[in-house]
């Protein structure tokens, strides 16, 4: 679609191989390695702003889709001078830097048409008033995303090609999982749960 993916990794998962593998092309594919939330909002900023540049020049600017994977590896600037420091103080500050990523880059990504997809992981709620999964991360990704979607796993059941597998050990494998995607919030349309 003419897209230029830019895959924030703050997991250390992405290389060349790993995005051949996907079927894309590692050429048409930029990797940047993220540490700090604050890193990434001001990559992302001066990314918007170049953008916003090229568009009032030429009167459009470079599609791109940014991938940030994954938001609640981040780390603030106080935990990592705190880890380096040996500082064993409880970090506070990490919430408030989510909330003013998604403040100060939510309206030119949107301005842009930039889709901006965010993986988060999800945790069991201790609450007893709103039981169910939290997202890592706090408020700031639920309240700026047009989109929540929890992906879900579970065991792939094929009973004909579990026999065929069983039957011929070793020389048959047999991969795969369903995949339910539950969308949690939907700007755009009613939701409902979807498997694959």
């Amino acid at each position: 679609m003419g897209y230029t993916p830019i895959v924030l990794d703050s997991e250390g998962a992405y290389d060349s191989e790993f995005v051949r593998r996907l079927g894309a092309d590692p050429t048409k594919f930029i990797i940047k390695q993220v540490n700090t939330i604050t890193e990434t909002s001001r990559f992302i900023a001066n990314l918007c702003k170049k953008l916003q540049e090229q568009d009032e020049k030429y009167g459009q600017h470079d599609k791109i889709i940014i991938v940030l994977d994954s938001l609640g590896n981040l780390t603030s600037e106080k935990e990592r001078d705190d880890t380096l420091s040996g500082n064993q103080k409880r970090d506070m500050t990490k919430q408030q830097e989510i909330k003013a990523m998604f403040r100060v880059n939510a309206t030119p990504i949107a301005r842009l048409q930039i889709p901006w997809v965010v993986v988060s992981h999800v945790y069991a709620s201790m609450n007893m008033f709103s039981p169910g999964n939290v997202v890592s991360g706090g408020s700031g990704i639920i309240y700026n995303s047009s989109l929540t979607i929890e992906l879900f796993k579970s065991k792939l059941v094929d009973k004909e090609n579990d026999e065929r597998a069983a039957k011929q050990a070793g020389k048959v494998t047999k991969n795969g999982i369903l995949v339910t995607a539950k969308p949690q919030k939907s700007r755009f349309v009613i939701t409902r749960p979807v498997t694959f």
